[in-house]
């Protein structure tokens, strides 16, 4: 096992495609020091890993707000922040890191700096997300390497008095090994009459419509 792990450390280090892979501080002799060290602590304490995958839950309530937003593109980011939190806010406050490549694979726009904008005019308009950290540089940044850190935000949806209504209540577990679009959450939790009065007739039979036919 350390011979195998020592390898792909090694290789990494090596190939100039994948070098960015592993932070510029850390030297090779170091990483595979500390895969000699670590191999070695595991098989003496008889440690082992493995992935516990979080479950992720949206509620009615939650789609239900996120509803009132006009756009399409802002309601698929506000899902995508949403599903984020969920899964990787683990302070105290709530805030999390999130990518713009990673909100680009729910969807969102994959330029980052017009994903930027609209990530401000989202907070801007609706409070619902807020940025903590964007936009700062990292120790090593130069002229020629140009690395960010990630991006911090915070997601506040619900009021208290929304948090305790019955639509709060009713929830639907998602694929975390999927992206949902927003669609496909909303006809799991929003029933088929609901969404007749919600949407323009064009885009109920044009959207809504095939995704109700699909799950019943």
């Amino acid at each position: 096992t350390e011979d195998l792990i020592s390898t792909v450390i090694a290789n990494t280090f090596d190939d100039e495609n994948l070098r960015h892979l592993i932070s510029e501080d850390t030297t090779k002799e170091f990483a595979l020091s500390e895969v000699e060290r670590l191999t070695k602590y595991v098989f003496d304490n008889n440690k082992d890993f493995h992935f516990v995958e979080k479950k992720i839950t949206i509620s009615r309530a939650e789609v239900l707000k996120i509803l009132i937003l006009k756009e399409f593109w802002a309601k698929q980011m506000m899902l995508a922040f949403l599903i984020h939190q969920k899964k990787y806010a683990t302070t105290e406050d709530g805030s999390f890191y999130c990518a713009y490549s990673e909100l680009a694979r729910y969807g969102c726009d994959s330029n980052r700096q017009r994903c930027k904008n609209k990530i401000i005019e989202l907070s801007d308009e609706t409070g619902f997300v807020e940025p903590i950290s964007m936009g700062v540089k990292k120790a090593k940044w130069t002229d020629d390497n140009h690395i960010y850190e990630t991006n911090v935000y915070k997601v506040q949806l619900l009021t208290e008095a929304e948090q305790k209504s019955p639509d709060n209540q009713l929830t639907l577990e998602l694929d975390t090994t999927k992206k949902p679009t927003f669609e496909e959450v909303v006809v799991q939790l929003i029933s088929q009459d609901e969404a007749k009065t919600m949407f323009t007739k064009n885009q109920f039979y044009k959207t809504y419509k095939p995704l109700y036919e699909a799950i019943n």
